[in-house]
C-alpha cells in the first residue's frame, strides 16, 4: 500500500474542510515544462514553410485590357500621349491576372511627325511588351465640316470620309495636284477652292450642293467630271475662269446660273442633260466651246448665254420633248460668235428673243423647233442663212426683221406650204414670210 496516498486519505477523512491534497510546486513546474516542451515539439512537426503566390508565380506576358480614352492626335501636335483610361494587366504562370501601373517612361513609338491611320505605341514592363494603336490626322473636322487640312502640299490628298462639307478654309494656301473627295461629301460651299492651283479633283456620288465661286479661277483644273454626282444647280461663277478642257454634267442637273462658266477659254464641247431647264445670263460668255448640244426640254436660256464664244461652230439639240412647255430664249444669246454655222433650236422653245445673231455672218443652217410661236425684233436679223428649216406647221408670229436678211432655201413641214402662203402679210415688212415664199418648199 502506498503510504503517501494513504496519508492523504486519512487527512482528508479527518479534516473534510481542507483540500484533499496540496500540489507540489516543484512537481507542477516540472509538469508545465514538460507539457510546453511537448507542445512545441508537436507544433514544429506540423508546421510547413510558408511562401507568397506572387513570389512563386512568374510574369509570362502583359496585355492591354482597355486602350486609352484618347487615341487621335493632330499632325505635329506637341500633346503628350494620354494614358487616361488605359488598363494593362500582367498574366502570371499560375493563371493570376494583376493590374499593372504604366507611366510615360514605359512607352515608346509615339510620334506626331507623320499622318498615319494606325501607329502602334509600345508598352514595356518587366521585359514584357504590349501595344495599343493611335491615329495621327492632318485635318480638323467639326460637326461634319472639314475646316482645316494641316498638310499643305503633295501629289494627292484624300478627304476623310467623316467630312460632309468642305469649308472655304480647308484648302486655303494648299498646293495639291489632285484632291479626292471621298464618298460622304455632300457640299462644297462658296469660295471653297477659289484660286486654288489644283490640277484634278474627283467628285463623289454623294455630292449634292455647290456654292457660288467654289472653283472660280482654278486655271490648272483641266477636267471637271460631275456626271456621277447629284448636283442640281451650278451656281453663279462656280467654274468661272477655270482651265478645263472637258466638263461633264450630271443627269440630275436642272439649272446653270449666271456666268457659271464665264471665260472658260480652253473648253471644247458641252452636252447638256435632258433634264436641264435653265441656262443663266452669260453662263458661257467668252467660253472656248466649239460645239454645244442643248436639251429639248429647256424652259429658259437667258440673255447672252453664249455671248462672244468666238470658237463656237455649231449648236445642236437632243432628247425627247416630253412635256408641254413655253420655253423662252432671251436676247443676244449667240451674239458675236463669228464662226457659228449651224444652229438647231430646242423643240421646247416657243419664243426667240431679239438680236440673237449680231456679228454672226457665216450661218449655213438654222432649224426652228416645232413648238415655236413667236420671234422678237431682229431675232435672226443681221445674219445670212443658206438653209432655214421651220418645223412648226403654223407660221410663228414675227416682228420686224425677225427673219434673216438673206435666205437661200426654206423648208416647212409637209402640207404646210399653203398655210405659209396664206400668212403673207404686209409686203413692205422685211420680216414678213412673203419675202421667203418663193424660196420655200415642204420637207
Amino acid at each position: 500500500m502506498n503510504l503517501k496516498f494513504s496519508y492523504c486519505l486519512m487527512i482528508a477523512g479527518a479534516m473534510l474542510v481542507i483540500p484533499a491534497c496540496k500540489k507540489d510546486p516543484v512537481v507542477e513546474k516540472h509538469k508545465q515544462t514538460t507539457v510546453s516542451s511537448s507542445e512545441n515539439d508537436s507544433g514544429k512537426k506540423d508546421e510547413q514553410p510558408s511562401s507568397s503566390p506572387d513570389e512563386a508565380a512568374v510574369l509570362t506576358r502583359i496585355e492591354v485590357v482597355t486602350p486609352p480614352v484618347r487615341t487621335t492626335y493632330l499632325l505635329r501636335s506637341t500633346d503628350p500621349v494620354s494614358l487616361d483610361g488605359l488598363v494593362v494587366e500582367g498574366i502570371y504562370s499560375n493563371g493570376e491576372r494583376k493590374k499593372l501601373e504604366v507611366t510615360a517612361e514605359n512607352l515608346s513609338g509615339f510620334s506626331t511627325e507623320k499622318a498615319v491611320e494606325q501607329l502602334p505605341v509600345t508598352i514595356s514592363l518587366k521585359e514584357k511588351q504590349a501595344s495599343f494603336m493611335v491615329k495621327i490626322i492632318d485635318y480638323v473636322i467639326v460637326d461634319g465640316v472639314l475646316t482645316e487640312v494641316l498638310e499643305k502640299q503633295g501629289e494627292t490628298y484624300r478627304v476623310p470620309a467623316e467630312a460632309k462639307v468642305i469649308s472655304p478654309t480647308a484648302f486655303a494656301r494648299s498646293t495639291f495636284d489632285k484632291i479626292i473627295l471621298s464618298e460622304g461629301v455632300e457640299e462644297i460651299p462658296a469660295d471653297a477652292f477659289t484660286g486654288n492651283p489644283i490640277k484634278e479633283i474627283v467628285f463623289p456620288k454623294s455630292l449634292k450642293t455647290l456654292g457660288e465661286y467654289c472653283f472660280y479661277g482654278c486655271r490648272n483644273l483641266s477636267r471637271i467630271d460631275l456626271s456621277a454626282t447629284q448636283v442640281q444647280i451650278i451656281p453663279k461663277r462656280a467654274f468661272s475662269e477655270v482651265g478645263a478642257e472637258e466638263i461633264k454634267l450630271p443627269a440630275t442637273l436642272r439649272e446653270i446660273s449666271s456666268q457659271a462658266f464665264l471665260h472658260t477659254d480652253r473648253l471644247h464641247s458641252m452636252t447638256f442633260p435632258e433634264n436641264l431647264k435653265m441656262i443663266g445670263v452669260e453662263a458661257f460668255r467668252e467660253s472656248g466651246v466649239e460645239s454645244i448640244t442643248l436639251s429639248n426640254n429647256l424652259d429658259l436660256v437667258e440673255e447672252r448665254a453664249f455671248y462672244l464664244c468666238q470658237n463656237l461652230r455649231e449648236v445642236r439639240s437632243h432628247g425627247n420633248n416630253t412635256q408641254v412647255t413655253e420655253g423662252v430664249m432671251g436676247d443676244g444669246v449667240f451674239q458675236y460668235c463669228p464662226k457659228l454655222s449651224v444652229v438647231e433650236f430646242p423643240e421646247s422653245l416657243e419664243s426667240l428673243g431679239e438680236t440673237l445673231f449680231s456679228g454672226v455672218v457665216n450661218l449655213e443652217s438654222v432649224t426652228l423647233g416645232k413648238n415655236l410661236k413667236k420671234m422678237a425684233f431682229n431675232a435672226l436679223g443681221n445674219s445670212t442663212v443658206k438653209l432655214l428649216t421651220v418645223k412648226t406647221a403654223t407660221p410663228p408670229s414675227l416682228q420686224t426683221y425677225s427673219l434673216p436678211q438673206q435666205v437661200g432655201h426654206v423648208l416647212v413641214p409637209k402640207g404646210a406650204l399653203q398655210i405659209y402662203n396664206q400668212s403673207v402679210g404686209n409686203a413692205s415688212l422685211r420680216s414678213s414670210w412673203g419675202i421667203l415664199i418663193e424660196k420655200t418648199e415642204e420637207l
